[in-house]
């Protein structure tokens, strides 16, 4: 219970993730019933990945196979790296919940200060509340689609 309350509202900085991907995630996101710990572990995913520059953590939380249009995802992910030096990202998990066709929902909140790649810039911070829905699939519960698809867009 303690470490999920730590991963549901996280602060990290770019570099090395202070919370990198411990070997008991895995086994978690493979657990046949949805539970909250599996919700902060993709969030974590997600705001460690953008913060770490790390656009395999990030992507980790996304189903390859089962994902709406990963190729899309694969590219904003990758804009928005080459786009921003740095990054200092805060998250938490607002609220999960298992739905009926046996998909997952999970409410976000993420403040993310970028820092763009070119010289004698400003860094900037903005907000975003996305929504993701995660399923379990043949590699473990993972996101397949979120809103607002601009999440990812590099933009000021």
């Amino acid at each position: 219970m303690i470490c999920t309350a730590i991963l549901s509202a996280a602060q990290t900085e770019s570099g090395p993730s202070p919370h990198p991907t411990r070997k008991g995630d895995e086994q978690v996101l493979q657990q046949e019933a949805f539970t909250p710990a599996i919700a902060d572990i993709l969030v974590a995913r997600i705001g460690e990945g953008i913060a770490g520059h790390s656009r395999k953590m990030l992507l980790s939380a996304f189903d390859k196979t089962d994902s709406q249009d990963y190729a899309a995802i694969k590219e904003q992910v990758n804009a928005i790296m080459d786009a921003y030096r740095t990054f200092r990202v805060h998250y938490r998990v607002e609220s999960s919940a298992l739905n009926p066709d046996a998909t997952a929902t999970i409410h976000a909140n993420f403040q993310i200060e970028q820092q763009p790649a070119a010289d004698n810039t400003v860094a900037f911070r903005r907000e975003a509340a996305p929504t993701f829905i995660a399923k379990r699939t043949s590699s473990g519960w993972r996101v397949i689609s979120f809103s607002p698809a601009t999440f990812f867009v590099a933009t000021e």
